[in-house]
């Protein structure tokens, strides 16, 4: 049900390509990747490697071509952030080893940024180390069937499907993007998580 929404939504933003094709690739890419472009606030090497992370991002053959799918990829990463299949990647601020869903979910955090408060419920008020929150990898290890379930339900929501807009409309002018911010503030704080309809918002 999540899949088949999800994919409804983001059709008329993606590519044509097939969804099997797709579901394929960040299946195949996700096992590929050996590094993850998340480097540390602060370091004394943070400037050197956030270039050497930007020139990653567009240089790795399976990093780049699960960020060129975009959106069309999104389903198919939250779908692998339950599997706990050792990873061989270590991060700064992660005090695990990675496992392949902490792999994929590096990705979506960068296909698109996970606004972490409205899709668990929880206070995440402290990004001291890296991209995700203080304690975000903890929760990633410990909790990742949840927060898959987390993550598909916030998707196939009005404020997710309000999130997608914002940052991936492009034909959205400032104004709009603004009035849009609002309104998914708006629905985060005065309500749970509401099921988005097929027909309009």
């Amino acid at each position: 049900m999540f899949n088949r929404t999800l994919l409804l939504i983001l059709l008329v933003m993606s590519s044509t390509a097939s969804f099997s094709q797709v579901k394929e690739i960040v299946e195949r890419d996700v096992r590929h990747i050996k590094y993850l472009p998340y480097g540390q606030f602060g370091s004394g090497q943070w400037q050197k490697e956030e270039r050497i992370n930007a020139r990653y991002r567009k240089e790795n053959p399976a990093y780049h071509e699960i960020l060129a799918l975009d959106t069309l990829a999104i389903p198919y990463l939250i779908d692998m952030i339950s599997d706990s299949t050792e990873a061989n990647v270590r991060v700064p601020c992660a005090a695990h080893n990675l496992k392949l869903g902490d792999v994929a979910f590096a990705l979506l955090n960068d296909i698109i940024v996970i606004p972490w408060h409205t899709v668990t419920g929880e206070s995440w008020n402290s990004y001291s180390c890296d991209a995700l929150p203080d304690g975000g990898w903890g929760y990633l290890y410990y909790e990742r069937v949840k927060f898959k379930d987390q993550l598909k339900m916030f998707f196939a929501s009005t404020q997710g499907r309000v999130w997608m807009a914002i940052f991936k409309d492009k034909n959205l002018d400032k104004e709009t993007k603004a009035r849009m911010a609002k309104r998914f503030k708006s629905l985060t704080n005065n309500s749970s998580l509401e099921v988005a309809s097929t027909t309009g918002e």
